[in-house]
C-alpha cells in the first residue's frame, strides 16, 4: 500500500489566505467533546427526573430508591448516548445545509469545502495506511 499523497490547496484553486476567510460550519465551530457533554446533560436531568418519579409515585423512600435508582440509570444511559447521537447527526445536516447554502453563492468557498473534504478524506486514508503498515505479518 502505497503513502497517500496530501491534497494542496492549489489543486482546489484557493490559496492558504482565502482558506482562512471561508466561514466556518456549524461542526467545525462545535467540537465533538462539546456535542458529547449537551448528551450527557440531557442524560443527567433525564435520570434524575425519573429517580424523582419514582420517588413521587412510590411514596416510598426504600421503593423509591431501589426501582427509582434502576430505572434512572438505564433512562441515563439511553439518554445520553441518543442524546448525544441526535446532537451529532443534527450538526452534521445543519453544517451540510450550510455548505450548500455559501457554496452555491461564492465559487472560492465551493472550491475550499472541496479542499476541506478532500483533506477528510486523506486523513481517513491516512489511518488506514498507518493501521496496514503496523500490522504484523
Amino acid at each position: 500500500m502505497d503513502k497517500p499523497i496530501p491534497p494542496k490547496p492549489e489543486d482546489y484553486g484557493v490559496t492558504a489566505q482565502e482558506l482562512r476567510l471561508i466561514p466556518k460550519l456549524l461542526n467545525q465551530r462545535i467540537t465533538r467533546t462539546l456535542q458529547l457533554k449537551i448528551g450527557l446533560i440531557g442524560g443527567l436531568v433525564s435520570g434524575a427526573g425519573s429517580l424523582w418519579g419514582m420517588f413521587a409515585k412510590t411514596e416510598s423512600i426504600i421503593h423509591g430508591a431501589f426501582f427509582g435508582g434502576v430505572i434512572g440509570f438505564i433512562v441515563f444511559l439511553m439518554v445520553s448516548f441518543l442524546g448525544s447521537s441526535l446532537v451529532v447527526l443534527i450538526t452534521n445536516v445543519i453544517s451540510y445545509f450550510q455548505s450548500l447554502y455559501f457554496g452555491r453563492f461564492n465559487e472560492n468557498t465551493r472550491l475550499a469545502y472541496h479542499y476541506f473534504n478532500a483533506n477528510k478524506e486523506y486523513d481517513k486514508s491516512m489511518k488506514l495506511y498507518e493501521r496496514y503498515r503496523q500490522k504484523k505479518y
